[in-house]
């Protein structure tokens, strides 16, 4: 029927990181909490997305292996967004840990083509983290 089209725009980047933790002092042989905030740049990315406004043109041939090489575009973008992570772990005994954060995500492609695309996410996140001897 060819009325029907998906689009997806993929983003493949290279990151830079950074992370600043705090042990809170406790009376206990190990400190009991330690909070962290996280922050991660993506320095530069190659993205695809289709060229066709939100979805590849479906209607431009009827060969569906055109639709993909010809249908999309890819490009190149200097920091196209960031992540943030704040939040606390409970640190246990056997040095194992359970956590609770808020992480925000947001990417961009900017003017990479006649539309743009912007993503941003937010998230409770629950973290456990083991120790493995």
């Amino acid at each position: 029927m060819m009325n029907a089209a998906v689009g997806l725009t993929s983003m493949y980047a290279m990151d830079g990181n950074f992370r600043l933790e705090f042990d809170i002092p406790s009376r206990r042989r190990t400190d009991l909490f330690m909070l962290f905030a996280d922050i991660t740049l993506p320095l530069v990315a190659l993205g695809e997305r289709p060229s066709y406004a939100y979805v590849y043109n479906a209607t431009s041939s009827s060969d569906p292996v055109e639709y993909v090489l010809e249908g999309y575009q890819e490009f190149a973008k200097a920091m196209p967004g960031a992540t943030t992570d704040i939040g606390i772990f409970f640190n246990l005994k056997n040095r194992n840990r359970i956590g609770l954060s808020y992480r925000w995500d947001y990417w961009t492609t900017r003017n990479a083509s006649v539309h743009r695309f912007d993503n941003a996410y937010h998230t409770v996140n629950l973290k456990f983290m083991f120790n493995i001897n």
